[in-house]
């Protein structure tokens, strides 16, 4: 059977766009169908923990730290020319844009572009977008969302094809015996600080639970802008908060945290597809995130989670204590969501459904040359 190779360009950071890129890579090398690599556009070098973990993994990867976009399209068009794939994923905006640039100067026969997120596109990019799309074969969206917004904004549906993102469930699942009852009354956020992301409702959540003398710590897990970062560290001090509230910066056991908490929330105001929501859901928290995009194709509310209007503090917080007071319930809500995430939402299932995709357009180019 012939090896067909596929290049991921994502940036060097650590979203959500670089994390499915990555586990994609995965899946592909797992399969065997697709040799893949990875393509990291950083301004300041891609983050180590990845670095090492393409290595370890012995996933194809290379790197360019820049931040003219000139630079960066000859350096993708030089590696794309060495490597040869026969598929290019292009993920994330803006570098869905210079890695298609790049795809089409060294003539790869199909050009992918993914979209992650309901992107802001200032009018010079649109237009650039607009033009590049009709050299694109497909445009994958994460989610229903992302595919009516980009719809509203104008690009043709008929090349839009949704696939959900993934997660390797195995690094969630907790271990087995492990009872819901014993788990620690915390409620645990991960996200990186921005406003968008809005810890500041989960924080003053927290302390409408505290007046009404309800024990639970939050958890706050995240990097991302130092800005947001201070302003959430400045209400928790003034809402005498320092002993409840907790903010453990960027970290590596993730997993373990989500654990051995019984709740995660996601406080968001947008989202192209919430990652964090099925990585809590896999291991075993009774989620709750916001009745917005990217959220509501994930949570179906009462069944196997919540959901709860942005900016609405007193609503989240009665929900976090409803969730605390009824162990039974929670567990079994928490159980559902678990299951729905094993169901539709593992790493092998976008792994096949990006393949088959592949695989279609190439059948389709092929026919036409």
């Amino acid at each position: 059977m012939e090896n067909w190779r596929v290049l991921h360009a994502v940036t060097g950071g650590g979203s959500g766009a670089t994390r499915v890129a990555v586990d994609l890579a995965l899946g592909h090398k797992q399969n065997g169908l697709f040799e893949p690599m990875i393509f990291l556009r950083s301004k300041r070098g891609a983050n180590v923990e990845l670095r090492n973990e393409l290595k370890r993994k012995g996933i194809k990867h290379t790197e360019v730290i820049t931040r003219r976009k000139l630079l960066l399209i000859q350096e993708l068009v030089g590696m794309i020319k060495d490597f040869q794939p026969h598929v290019l994923a292009a993920h994330g905006f803006s570098d869905h844009l210079w890695a298609r640039i790049a795809g089409i100067i060294a003539k790869v026969p199909v050009i992918i572009q993914v979209e992650h997120a309901r992107e802001r596109y200032l009018p010079q990019r649109y237009l650039l977008s607009q033009i590049l799309y009709l050299f694109t074969d497909a445009l994958v969206c994460v989610s229903n969302g992302v595919r009516e917004s980009l719809i509203k904004r104008g690009f043709s549906r008929r090349k839009m094809h949704v696939i959900y993102s993934g997660i390797s469930l195995a690094k969630f699942v907790p271990l087995s015996g492990m009872r819901y009852a014993d788990r620690e009354k915390t409620v645990v956020t991960i996200a990186r600080f921005a406003r968008g992301k809005d810890q500041a409702t989960l924080i003053r959540a927290a302390m409408l639970l505290k007046q009404e003398g309800i024990n639970c710590n939050v958890l706050l897990v995240g990097g991302g802008n130092l800005r947001h970062l201070k302003k959430c560290q400045g209400l928790s001090h003034r809402l005498d908060l320092d002993n409840i509230v907790q903010f453990l910066g960027a970290r590596k056991d993730v997993p373990e945290l989500l654990q051995r908490s019984r709740i995660s929330v996601l406080p968001t105001h947008r989202e192209g597809f919430g990652l964090a929501i099925l990585e809590a859901m896999a291991a075993g928290c009774l989620t709750i995130g916001s009745k917005v995009m990217g959220v509501i194709e994930l949570i179906e509310d009462g069944k196997n989670g919540f959901l709860v209007k942005p900016r609405d503090p007193v609503l989240l917080a009665a929900l976090i204590k409803t969730a605390l007071a009824d162990v039974g319930r929670s567990e079994m809500i928490a159980q559902q969501g678990q299951s729905d995430v094993a169901r539709k939402f593992s790493l092998e299932r976008m792994t096949s459904d990006y393949e088959k995709l592949f695989l279609e357009l190439m059948h389709k180019k092929s026919t036409l040359t």
